[in-house]
Protein backbone atom coordinates (compact mmCIF):
# COMPACT_ATOMS: atom_id res chain seq x y z
CA UNK A 1 0.00 0.00 0.00
CA UNK A 2 1.00 2.99 -0.79
CA UNK A 3 1.31 6.54 1.22
CA UNK A 4 -1.26 8.28 -0.53
CA UNK A 5 -3.05 5.14 0.08
CA UNK A 6 -2.68 5.13 3.83
CA UNK A 7 -3.70 8.72 3.88
CA UNK A 8 -6.83 8.64 1.00
CA UNK A 9 -9.15 10.28 3.40
CA UNK A 10 -7.32 13.26 3.62
CA UNK A 11 -9.08 15.58 0.87
CA UNK A 12 -7.26 19.08 0.30
CA UNK A 13 -7.38 21.59 -2.42
CA UNK A 14 -3.79 21.56 -3.27
CA UNK A 15 -2.82 17.68 -4.46
CA UNK A 16 -0.06 18.82 -6.11
CA UNK A 17 1.51 19.58 -2.41
CA UNK A 18 0.12 16.94 -1.14
CA UNK A 19 1.60 14.52 -3.66
CA UNK A 20 5.15 16.13 -3.24
CA UNK A 21 4.78 15.60 0.27
CA UNK A 22 3.77 12.15 0.11
CA UNK A 23 7.00 11.76 -1.52
CA UNK A 24 9.15 13.40 0.37
CA UNK A 25 7.67 10.77 2.92
CA UNK A 26 8.03 7.90 0.45
CA UNK A 27 11.78 9.50 0.43
CA UNK A 28 12.93 8.97 4.18
CA UNK A 29 10.93 5.70 4.81
CA UNK A 30 14.21 2.45 5.47
CA UNK A 31 13.63 -0.82 5.12
CA UNK A 32 11.95 -3.21 8.06
CA UNK A 33 9.04 -2.16 9.64
CA UNK A 34 7.90 1.53 10.45
CA UNK A 35 4.88 3.36 11.49
CA UNK A 36 3.65 3.45 7.38
CA UNK A 37 3.76 -0.59 7.85
CA UNK A 38 2.00 -0.24 11.21
CA UNK A 39 -0.53 2.38 9.59
CA UNK A 40 -0.95 -0.69 7.02
CA UNK A 41 -1.31 -3.22 9.20
CA UNK A 42 -4.05 -0.76 11.44
CA UNK A 43 -6.02 -0.06 8.04
CA UNK A 44 -6.16 -3.60 6.93
CA UNK A 45 -6.98 -4.85 10.06
CA UNK A 46 -10.14 -2.19 10.63
CA UNK A 47 -10.85 -3.36 6.90
CA UNK A 48 -11.47 -7.18 8.34
CA UNK A 49 -13.73 -5.24 10.84
CA UNK A 50 -11.72 -4.98 13.95
CA UNK A 51 -12.18 -1.67 15.78
CA UNK A 52 -9.74 0.90 15.91
CA UNK A 53 -8.23 0.10 19.21
CA UNK A 54 -8.13 -4.30 19.05
CA UNK A 55 -6.21 -3.28 15.00
CA UNK A 56 -3.69 -0.99 16.90
CA UNK A 57 -3.18 -4.00 19.31
CA UNK A 58 -3.30 -6.55 16.76
CA UNK A 59 -0.64 -4.44 14.56
CA UNK A 60 1.31 -4.06 17.40
CA UNK A 61 1.90 -7.51 18.49
CA UNK A 62 2.98 -8.74 15.06
CA UNK A 63 5.33 -5.39 15.00
CA UNK A 64 6.66 -6.87 18.37
CA UNK A 65 7.18 -10.08 16.87
CA UNK A 66 10.07 -8.43 14.35
CA UNK A 67 11.45 -6.63 17.36
CA UNK A 68 10.20 -3.21 16.89
CA UNK A 69 9.29 -1.64 20.41
CA UNK A 70 6.63 0.86 21.21
CA UNK A 71 9.51 3.47 21.49
CA UNK A 72 10.96 2.62 17.99
CA UNK A 73 7.82 2.89 16.85
CA UNK A 74 7.08 5.97 17.92
CA UNK A 75 10.42 7.43 16.90
CA UNK A 76 10.30 5.85 13.26
CA UNK A 77 6.54 8.34 13.08
CA UNK A 78 8.40 11.00 14.62
CA UNK A 79 10.87 10.76 11.98
CA UNK A 80 8.26 11.14 9.28
CA UNK A 81 7.02 14.32 11.06
CA UNK A 82 9.86 15.99 11.08
CA UNK A 83 10.19 15.26 7.48
CA UNK A 84 7.24 16.89 7.04
CA UNK A 85 8.62 20.23 8.89
CA UNK A 86 11.44 20.12 7.15
CA UNK A 87 9.30 20.03 3.82
CA UNK A 88 7.63 23.02 4.92
CA UNK A 89 10.79 24.85 6.26
CA UNK A 90 12.22 23.89 2.56
CA UNK A 91 8.94 25.37 0.79
CA UNK A 92 8.99 28.37 2.56
CA UNK A 93 12.60 29.30 1.83
CA UNK A 94 11.62 28.84 -1.85
CA UNK A 95 8.39 30.62 -1.83
CA UNK A 96 10.74 33.56 0.05
CA UNK A 97 12.74 33.06 -3.20
CA UNK A 98 10.63 33.09 -5.61
CA UNK A 99 9.01 35.80 -4.05
CA UNK A 100 12.25 38.40 -4.60
CA UNK A 101 12.58 37.04 -8.31
CA UNK A 102 8.84 38.01 -8.86
CA UNK A 103 8.08 40.78 -6.68
CA UNK A 104 11.35 42.66 -6.38
CA UNK A 105 12.80 42.57 -9.81
CA UNK A 106 9.12 43.97 -10.75
CA UNK A 107 9.61 47.00 -7.91
CA UNK A 108 13.06 47.21 -9.37
CA UNK A 109 11.51 47.71 -13.21
CA UNK A 110 9.05 50.10 -11.76
CA UNK A 111 11.55 52.29 -10.48
CA UNK A 112 13.74 52.47 -13.23
CA UNK A 113 10.61 53.13 -15.62
CA UNK A 114 9.73 55.89 -13.04
CA UNK A 115 13.08 57.83 -13.54
CA UNK A 116 12.94 57.19 -17.06
CA UNK A 117 9.41 58.88 -16.65
CA UNK A 118 11.30 61.83 -15.15
CA UNK A 119 13.70 62.43 -18.20
CA UNK A 120 11.11 61.93 -20.59
CA UNK A 121 9.45 65.00 -18.66
CA UNK A 122 12.18 67.76 -19.37
CA UNK A 123 12.04 66.53 -23.01
CA UNK A 124 8.17 66.42 -23.24
CA UNK A 125 7.52 67.15 -26.91
CA UNK A 126 9.95 64.50 -27.89
CA UNK A 127 9.32 61.97 -25.95
CA UNK A 128 5.31 62.07 -25.35
CA UNK A 129 5.07 58.50 -27.00
CA UNK A 130 7.65 57.18 -24.76
CA UNK A 131 6.35 58.11 -21.85
CA UNK A 132 2.98 56.73 -22.38
CA UNK A 133 4.59 53.52 -22.98
CA UNK A 134 6.09 53.73 -19.90
CA UNK A 135 3.13 54.63 -17.78
CA UNK A 136 1.18 51.73 -19.77
CA UNK A 137 4.06 49.08 -18.35
CA UNK A 138 3.75 50.10 -15.17
CA UNK A 139 0.07 49.68 -15.27
CA UNK A 140 0.98 46.46 -16.11
CA UNK A 141 3.64 45.47 -13.76
CA UNK A 142 1.68 46.53 -10.68
CA UNK A 143 -1.31 44.21 -11.94
CA UNK A 144 1.09 41.60 -12.64
CA UNK A 145 2.44 41.73 -9.29
CA UNK A 146 -0.98 41.68 -7.67
CA UNK A 147 -1.63 38.77 -9.50
CA UNK A 148 2.21 37.21 -8.94
CA UNK A 149 1.44 37.68 -5.05
CA UNK A 150 -2.36 36.23 -4.84
CA UNK A 151 -0.73 33.38 -6.55
CA UNK A 152 2.01 32.74 -4.21
CA UNK A 153 -0.37 33.72 -1.89
CA UNK A 154 -2.97 31.34 -3.19
CA UNK A 155 0.39 28.42 -3.55
CA UNK A 156 1.40 29.13 0.60
CA UNK A 157 -2.14 28.44 1.43
CA UNK A 158 -2.31 25.38 -0.79
CA UNK A 159 0.66 23.62 1.04
CA UNK A 160 0.09 25.09 4.63
CA UNK A 161 -3.36 23.13 4.51
CA UNK A 162 -1.97 19.90 3.30
CA UNK A 163 1.19 20.05 5.80
CA UNK A 164 -1.10 20.75 8.61
CA UNK A 165 -4.02 17.86 7.57
CA UNK A 166 -1.24 15.37 6.87
CA UNK A 167 0.38 16.78 10.11
CA UNK A 168 -2.63 16.34 12.09
CA UNK A 169 -3.45 13.25 10.81
CA UNK A 170 0.42 11.77 12.02
CA UNK A 171 0.06 13.46 15.51
CA UNK A 172 -3.46 11.75 16.06
CA UNK A 173 -1.85 8.72 15.06
CA UNK A 174 1.12 9.49 17.74
CA UNK A 175 -1.14 9.75 20.40
CA UNK A 176 -2.93 6.87 19.71
CA UNK A 177 0.36 5.12 19.75
CA UNK A 178 0.85 6.17 22.93
CA UNK A 179 -2.54 5.98 24.09
CA UNK A 180 -3.63 2.34 22.70
CA UNK A 181 -0.12 0.82 22.97
CA UNK A 182 0.16 0.70 26.94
Amino acid sequence: MTIQELFAEIEVEDQRSLKFLFDALQKTRVQGFDYFNFKEAVSNLQDEGLDEATAFRYAFTTAKTLGVSKAQLAKSLKKHVLTLDLEKKNFEAALKKRTLEKVTKRETDIKKLEKSMESAQAKIDQLKAQVAKAEERIESERKQIEIDQAQLDERRKGFDNAHEILRAQMNEDVERIESLLQ
